[in-house]
């Protein structure tokens, strides 16, 4: 039988059904429009959980260029994103922050650690430094693509509950792991 892995891979994505397309989501904020390609989040595990909240946060990080709308966009397109199974979770883990919390990147990103951490543990976060340290390249996919997926890997760390020593990689240390991960005629 073929063990699956819990936490994302730097090798792949997690797969897709062959009809299931991202959605356009748009939102205002403040006479400004906003709007993000996206997948709905159907699935509870770890891996499709943390790839889906480091790709929703880049995302919106990307479209909005608003620091003041950057934490009210999140807080209104994320949980769009999510399928009606996965909004309970996610309403917990807003109401977790307290009845008067703003809406903030930071405020957001402890909700969405609180999130992560429903369908995550601390194994997962400790695997997902280890995958990143010892990464290895998949053959299909290209140089560019290999090292952005070790970014975006690498920013999601901090999304999984875990101790201070699984800590994300510093920039040398995923240039170092993004090199060792390459074949051995890329390396010379």
């Amino acid at each position: 039988m073929k063990k699956t892995s819990t936490v994302p891979s730097p090798g792949k994505k997690p797969e897709r059904k062959d009809n299931d397309l991202p959605s356009q989501r748009k939102w205002t904020h403040q006479n400004s429009s906003y709007e993000i390609y996206a997948y709905t989040l159907r699935g509870a595990s770890a891996q499709e959980v943390v790839t889906h909240c480091a790709e929703i946060k880049q995302q919106v990080h990307q479209a909005v260029s608003n620091d003041n709308h950057l934490g009210p966009s999140c807080f209104k397109i994320f949980p769009r994103t999510l399928a009606v199974s996965l909004s309970a979770v996610w309403k917990r883990a807003v109401e977790d922050l307290g009845t008067n919390h703003a809406q903030t990147v930071a405020n957001f990103d402890e909700a969405i650690k609180n999130f992560v951490g429903a369908h995550a543990s601390t194994q997962d976060r400790h695997a997902l430094v280890q995958q990143l340290v010892h990464p290895t390249k998949p053959r299909d996919l290209g140089v560019q693509a290999f090292y952005y997926r070790l970014l975006e890997l690498n920013d999601a760390i901090s999304l999984i509950p875990g101790a201070a020593h699984d800590a994300p990689l510093s920039d040398d240390q995923l240039k170092q792991a993004f090199y060792d991960g390459m074949s051995a005629i890329w390396q010379e």
